[in-house]
């Protein structure tokens, strides 16, 4: 098997996109994700019917949320540096992803460590070919 490349996992993201039963999560931060569901416990309650699909948890608690291999992608955009445990959310993606499943994550642009710790997690959680897109986006396929 080819490494896996920038343009592979664009790719898959693109065609993850356009999947038409997907299941996805999405471990807040910033903008919800159109049919994913919405880990999200840091929310103003007042606004909570404003979050479709809301799952009020932690991302730390993914891996009792959902069953073992039932979802095709977990993301997470601009999530505030310091604010969730890698280890432990990455041990719960990779319980939750279907083979052939994709994570995608990002800490707020200009995180403190530019992805580093989400990928030496990710790759700790058993993810192989781990890579960091645009200085940023971590992204693995289980």
């Amino acid at each position: 098997m080819a490494p896996r490349t920038a343009d592979y996992y664009m790719a898959k993201l693109a065609t993850l996109e356009r999947k038409a039963d997907l299941v996805g999560v999405n471990l807040g931060g910033a903008g919800e994700i159109p049919g994913y569901a919405n880990v999200n416990n840091r929310i103003d309650q007042r606004n909570a019917d404003a979050i479709p699909n809301l799952v009020d948890d932690s991302a730390e608690n993914i891996g009792l949320r959902f069953p073992p291999g039932s979802v095709d992608h977990v993301a997470a955009n601009n999530i505030v540096a310091g604010t969730m445990n890698w280890m432990v959310v990455a041990r719960g993606v990779y319980q939750i992803l279907r083979r052939g499943g994709l994570v995608s994550l990002a800490e707020f642009a200009g995180g403190y460590d530019k992805g580093a710790s989400i990928k030496a997690a990710l790759q700790a959680a058993g993810f192989q070919e781990v890579l960091i897109l645009h200085g940023i986006l971590v992204v693995a396929e289980k």
